[in-house]
């Protein structure tokens, strides 16, 4: 009996997109901490290239993201993390990242 690929995918992409997932968490949380790229990809067996990729590309989207969740739609942070499919603390922690940047242009900073 043969199973295609793409079943086999079907079966193994929870697990696969969890890993991944996993993975982004720890790339953001070293990089806020300011590990440097190499660092980070020592760390998570990849491309220095990769992670480059990963923060350059994905911050920014989760960022916004973030923001229209908790400002514009007045969702709980939780919400936002689930979303994005990071944990709340590291949701938090670009939140807030983004408030100091952005202070006094933000209209509806933390009080």
């Amino acid at each position: 009996m043969s199973v295609s690929k793409s079943k086999v995918y079907e079966w193994v992409g929870d697990i696969l997109a969890a890993r991944k997932a996993d993975r982004n968490n720890l790339v953001y949380r070293l990089h806020l901490l300011g590990w440097t790229q190499q660092e980070i990809s020592n760390i998570c067996g990849c491309a220095q290239s990769t992670i480059s990729q990963n923060i350059l590309s994905q911050i920014p989207d989760m960022e916004k993201m973030i923001i229209q969740t908790v400002d514009e739609m007045k969702e709980p942070m939780s919400k936002a993390a689930e979303k994005l499919y990071i944990d709340e603390t590291l949701a938090w922690a670009l939140y807030l990242i983004l408030c100091v940047v952005s202070y006094p242009f933000r209209t509806n900073n933390i009080q």
